[in-house]
């Protein structure tokens, strides 16, 4: 009754395998329904970003391999090269080192439960998840906020975002008289733009493909809305771009960033932190452009984690112990039918005897000498299949582990006990 995860990061594969592999945010809930289908799985979480795509299920893992080998164009008996699965406790604490962001580029990432928390309330809203997956998330977003609130990870950058702002600052030394381009008006965009904001850019343009959408987020930040098709016009305005559109081609290549180049001559910064890619790679080959992608933020973050690692053991011990107490649920869960089909006999015993006793009373018989009977026919039939299967046990020379269990479910000393 426990979960799987199957999936690749940051760790296993390459952004170039990790843009094949992405599930884009508007074809998620048709991905869902989709893989469910194809692998016969009973639930499905799919968290999809820029650094990781993981499949949370219950249902044959095997499938769910072979599913995400033939997206990734290699074969499934080379699939354990990239792709990691793990099944019951272990994906437990898989997930909860995830949303706590102890398995992030950036350890301690504070983005990645925000991730995961859109990732569940899509599956759920797709009617995916059941009573295992909801219950496994639910408890993986207190988990990340007790390793949040009582250790240290969350200090310094901590996020996609706060890296690079720290980036910004060492190039352009801040965005006095600057313009940023976001592209894009997702949670990522959101968390970058809220940490370059700080640096004062002189203006900031959300372009996206939902006009509302980026009218709201332009609104936060006291920016303006504009057209992903202008985009063009937009660059040559601008300074700083951030990349963050769902979007399976190239928004900004080299082609188009190149004619812009000839109509202006201050230099780009662009940060590319989509997957699959806003930006064609072959951009990083312009004069005047510094491209940085998802990946390549990681030197920066390296720079800032030390002190967080710090933390790190007592972070994990919280989720190792978090992690156990979930398989421990789920255990309790596969044998609370079983206890209640238990309850039940026993119930309808007892419940059966004392009608019996009480007509026997109303005929005239002693009122206790009936509550004495009565209490060991209730004995005796509770105990008739346990006692006649140790009889049986015993007989065919195999009591011994029958025993032991008897004792156990009973609360009986052993003989060492005694």
């Amino acid at each position: 009754m426990s979960f799987s995860v199957a999936g690749v990061s940051h760790n296993t594969a390459s952004l170039e395998l990790r843009e094949k592999l992405a599930v884009v945010a508007g074809d998620l809930r048709s991905s869902l329904a989709a893989i469910r289908r194809k692998c016969a799985l009973d639930e499905l979480v799919v968290l999809s970003t820029c650094n990781r795509l993981e499949f949370y299920f219950r249902g044959d893992g095997d499938q769910v391999i072979a599913h995400m080998a033939a997206a990734g164009g290699f074969p499934v008996h080379e699939a354990h090269n990239v792709i990691y699965r793990h099944d019951g406790e272990a994906a437990a604490r898989h997930l909860f080192s995830v949303a706590a962001g102890l398995d992030a580029m950036i350890f301690g990432e504070t983005e990645v439960l925000a991730q995961c928390k859109a990732a569940y309330e899509a599956a759920l809203t797709a009617g995916a998840t059941g009573a295992v997956l909801n219950a496994a998330f639910q408890q993986a977003f207190l988990t990340a906020k007790r390793v949040h609130c009582e250790t240290a990870i969350s200090r310094g950058h901590t996020s996609v975002g706060s890296v690079a702002a720290a980036l910004v600052r060492r190039i352009f030394g801040g965005l006095d008289g600057r313009g940023v381009l976001v592209i894009g008006a997702g949670t990522m965009a959101s968390n970058t733009l809220e940490n370059l904001a700080r640096l004062g850019p002189r203006e900031v343009v959300i372009a996206n493909r939902s006009i509302p959408r980026a009218r709201e987020l332009a609104g936060r930040f006291g920016g303006r809305a504009a057209r992903l098709s202008s985009v063009e016009s937009l660059l040559e305005e601008t300074d700083v771009v951030v990349a963050s559109a769902s979007s399976a081609s190239h928004i900004v290549t080299r082609d188009l960033l190149e004619s812009v180049s000839l109509r202006r001559k201050s230099p780009f910064l662009i940060l590319d932190i989509a997957v699959p890619r806003n930006v064609e790679p072959a951009v990083a080959e312009l004069s005047g452009v510094s491209l940085y992608n998802i990946d390549s933020l990681k030197e920066t973050a390296d720079k800032n984690a030390k002190a967080r690692k710090r933390a790190s053991a007592m972070a994990h011990r919280i989720v190792s112990e978090e992690a156990g107490s979930f398989e421990s649920l789920m255990a309790e869960r596969r044998v609370a039918p079983l206890v209640a089909e238990l309850k039940e006999m026993a119930r309808k015993i007892a419940s059966s005897e004392v009608r019996a006793a009480l007509r026997r009373v109303e005929s005239g018989a002693v009122a206790a000498d009936e509550i004495e009977k009565l209490a060991h026919r209730v004995a005796n039939k509770i105990l008739h299949a346990p006692v006649a299967a140790l009889k049986q046990a015993a007989a065919n020379g195999g009591a011994e582990r029958l025993a032991d269990a008897a004792r156990k479910l009973h609360g009986l000393k052993d003989d060492a006990q005694r």
